[in-house]
C-alpha cells in the first residue's frame, strides 16, 4: 500500500489555499461588523458582544488554528480600511524555491 508524503509544493498549494481561506474569512467579518477584526482570534470568538454574531467565522482549534502549514504564525495587519495577512513559511519557501 502506497501512502502519501506530502510534497513541499503540495504543502505550498495547500497554504495558498488556507490563506485565501483566511482573507475570505476577514472580508465576511467586514461585511458582516463593518470593521475589521483587531486580530485574526476575532474571528472565533465574540470579544465584542455584537448583536449580529451568528458563530465563528473559523473554528478555533487552538494555538494552531493560526500557524501556517510550515508552523509559522500567520502574520495579520490592519492598516486603516484595508489588511494584510501572511504567511511567513510560504514566503520562505517562495524566496528559496528552486526550479527543476
Amino acid at each position: 500500500m502506497d501512502s502519501f508524503i506530502p510534497t513541499l509544493s503540495s504543502t505550498a498549494r495547500g497554504e495558498e489555499q488556507r490563506l485565501h481561506f483566511l482573507r475570505i474569512s476577514i472580508a465576511l467579518y467586514l461585511e458582516t461588523f463593518g470593521r475589521l477584526p483587531e486580530k485574526l482570534e476575532d474571528l472565533c470568538f465574540d470579544h465584542h458582544k455584537h448583536p449580529k454574531w451568528d458563530g465563528a467565522f473559523i473554528d478555533w482549534k487552538g494555538k494552531e488554528t493560526f500557524r501556517d502549514l510550515f508552523g509559522m504564525p500567520y502574520l495579520f495587519e490592519v492598516r486603516g480600511a484595508t489588511f494584510m495577512v501572511t504567511s511567513p513559511g510560504l514566503e520562505s519557501w517562495k524566496k528559496n524555491e528552486k526550479p527543476g
